[in-house]
């Protein structure tokens, strides 16, 4: 057992103290707010997916010796549903996993698929005591239920400003998907807030993140999903010339679910030393038109260092196989090979698509198992299309990031000094027992994808889920 039960969470009153100064508590609105923008009725996908996600929650609340024994945390609950009605019939749902100090980038991937369906599974840790034994119940300690309540109106606002954007937009949804983006603002979003009870401050700061991207996934209903992380935002010609094309998708999902196609995305990053023109600059090649990307992006790639392919100054492998001097210089869509570590973020069949596995936390290895499981178990494959790409917000280093490595940042503290305290028997710190664990999973796990045996760990909620909610019904039985 880890030492230093009895410290402060200190992480948690800073979290907390944050949301309580930043965004203070608003007088409840005299209509009660809705869970997917009209009045609650029965079967409605909100109402389904609540009632279906919490059936094997457990008031008590997880530990870090669970995550070393590589239990999916148990402790995650689905508290609130926000689900629009509107959209432009696009036969695509992009999936995200978030924090609350993520909601401004969320909004931005919001912005940037208008008409388009993104749903984003909001993580709020709340460090808990045990209940009384015996009990079975905890209720939440009157800090975590403010914490909950502020998260709960910092995503209801949102929401809202995202369905102001669209009202009065071509198509009305599911019921009418006539696959026209003209009106729309922003996206149509479906959030989930789920906040997950904890017992040790260490893992206040490592997000579940494959647990959440496997609860985005549960609200896709369409026939081609996407997982993209939330720092992405998409080029205008994912919504206005690709997806409006219903000939071009039609045969899209004919591929992804009868021959395993996935559609790759290539994604960019900016140079730092743009300064504060960096954003203006982002939104510049966001909106190029494909026509132009031979003269645009590869000049700015190629002769201005001002774009990049995303991590090549970190992990080549990762994004390598994309073959970015191709894509600059075509307007047809061209297949690649798996490579070892690839990672790119891709489009495929909703049917088709695994459970993460929910062993990891944190950052690192968790999407490059998943690629190396489709890719070469499964072996899917990959075809790069050459008029859609993401570009990366920057954004603040997290602290779950800086668990992974110790970042030095010139003039600021560590962000996780927690983490380098030694709180076991034999001397080990937060970081090293994480950094140990997650990497024996991933090399098991690559040691099984080797020899065709790999199976993803999923949990209850996912599982049971897609059991029983109404728009995954006939996918029963599938991967």
């Amino acid at each position: 057992m880890p030492r230093g039960g009895g410290r402060s969470p200190l992480w948690l009153l800073l979290f907390s103290d944050f949301v309580l100064r930043t965004y203070a508590l608003v007088p409840r609105q005299e209509q009660e707010i809705l869970l997917n923008g009209q009045t609650a009725q029965a079967g409605n996908p909100a109402d389904e997916l609540l009632s279906c996600y919490n059936f094997n929650t457990s008031d008590s609340p997880t530990s870090f010796n669970e995550f070393i024994d590589g239990k999916p945390t148990r402790s995650v609950r689905l508290q609130k549903v926000w689900w629009s009605r509107r959209d432009a019939g696009f036969p695509i749902t992009v999936f995200t996993p978030s924090t609350l100090e993520r909601l401004r980038v969320l909004e931005l991937q919001c912005l940037s698929f208008p008409g388009g369906i993104v749903a984003a599974a909001i993580w709020l840790p709340l460090l808990q005591p045990e209940p009384p034994p015996g009990s079975g119940v905890s209720n939440l300690t009157l800090r975590n239920q403010i914490s909950l309540k502020n998260a709960t109106q910092l995503v209801e606002g949102l929401f809202r400003r995202m369905e102001a954007l669209n009202i009065g937009a071509a198509g009305t949804g599911s019921s009418d998907r006539s696959q026209s983006g003209s009106g729309f603002g922003a996206c149509s979003l479906r959030l989930l807030l789920l906040s997950e009870t904890l017992k040790d401050e260490a893992l206040s700061v490592l997000m579940p993140i494959n647990i959440l991207r496997n609860a985005g996934m549960l609200a896709a209903d369409t026939p081609l999903a996407a997982m993209v992380d939330v720092d992405l935002s998409f080029s205008r010609s994912f919504g206005r010339n690709v997806m409006v094309n219903t000939t071009r998708t039609a045969e899209m999902v004919r591929r992804a679910e009868l021959e395993n196609v996935l559609y790759v995305m290539p994604a960019w990053d900016t140079n730092r030393t743009l300064g504060r023109n960096r954003t203006a600059y982002i939104e510049q090649i966001l909106a190029t038109p494909p026509a132009e990307k031979t003269t645009k992006m590869r000049t700015d790639w190629q002769d201005k260092a001002l774009l990049f392919p995303f991590a090549f100054d970190r992990f080549i492998p990762g994004h390598n196989a994309t073959n970015y001097p191709r894509w600059v210089t075509t307007d047809t869509l061209y297949g690649t090979p798996y490579t070892k570590g690839y990672e790119p973020w891709v489009i495929m069949a909703r049917k088709h698509m695994p459970s993460y596995d929910t062993r990891f936390r944190g950052y690192y290895y968790n999407k490059l198992l998943n690629v190396r499981y489709i890719g070469f178990q499964q072996k899917f494959k990959f075809w790069v299309l050459p008029d859609v790409w993401l570009i990366h917000r920057p954004h603040e280093i997290t602290v779950s990031s800086n668990v992974w490595y110790k970042i030095k940042i010139k003039d600021h503290e560590d962000l996780s000094p927690v983490f380098d305290t030694p709180m076991f028997p034999n001397g080990s710190t937060w970081r090293e027992v994480f950094n140990y664990r997650s990497k024996l999973w991933y090399l098991e796990s690559m040691d099984r994808l080797e020899n065709r045996t790999y199976v993803p760990l999923s949990d209850a909620a996912w599982a049971h889920c897609k059991g029983v909610l109404s728009w995954w019904q006939q996918y029963v039985g599938s991967r």
